[in-house]
């Protein structure tokens, strides 16, 4: 144990994670031909991790990048200590060029912390799509989306779920935003709405 820790401390983390999403990607059967209008999803996420501490005490906190369709993280960056998740998005996003070799028609789906008009330009410029919540962070986005004329606009799709004690009712409406007056952000294609309905 003492060796191998001994070994993996010296060894260049970046490095080491590229080679084994690769060796991971390359032992993966592939995957059945789908319509076109499927994309690879990668889902951005952050994680502090449990038990691992920084020189100085700090958790270390990691970006990672998820393949959701074989379950393969395909990267991941370290967040430096005196900062957050947004400036390692760009070298998460660079490392995931770098194991898919493109990212043309790549679907990215991050939280609302990645609502930034940066990553949306970054994802764009290579030929990838994003997929973000707006939330209080983004106070005017979220204003110009809350006052789009969504009441003029058909459900797309209505689910119902009950378990556990409760009902769940889930209403999708969505929109494109070639209209007039569309939103203040970089090139925003479309916005989504979801209401949530729980009866306990």
């Amino acid at each position: 144990g003492t060796t191998m820790w001994r070994l993996l401390t010296r060894l260049d983390a970046a490095l080491l994670s590229a080679v084994l999403a690769g060796w991971l990607r390359s032992r993966t059967p592939p995957a059945p031909a789908r319509p076109r209008r499927y994309r690879t999803v990668i889902a951005v996420d952050g994680k502090t991790l449990r038990g691992a501490r920084l020189p100085a005490g700090r958790q270390v906190h990691l970006l990672s990048a998820l393949d959701t369709s074989t379950g393969i993280v395909l990267a991941q960056v370290t967040v430096d200590t005196k900062s957050n998740e947004i400036p390692a998005f760009t070298p998460l996003l660079n490392a995931v060029e770098k194991v898919l070799g493109s990212l043309t028609g790549v679907l990215f789906v991050a939280d609302a912390m990645h609502t930034q008009t940066g990553h949306a330009e970054q994802i764009t410029n290579r030929g990838a799509h994003l997929l973000l919540q707006a939330k209080g962070n983004q106070p005017t986005l979220h204003a110009q989306l809350k006052n789009l004329p969504w009441a003029q606009i058909p459900v797309g799709d209505r689910t119902r779920d009950r378990g556990h004690g409760r009902k769940e009712t889930r209403t999708v409406k969505a929109v494109t935003l070639h209209i007039p007056g569309g939103i203040a952000f970089p090139r925003a294609q479309q916005a989504a709405r979801i209401i949530r309905t729980r009866t306990v």
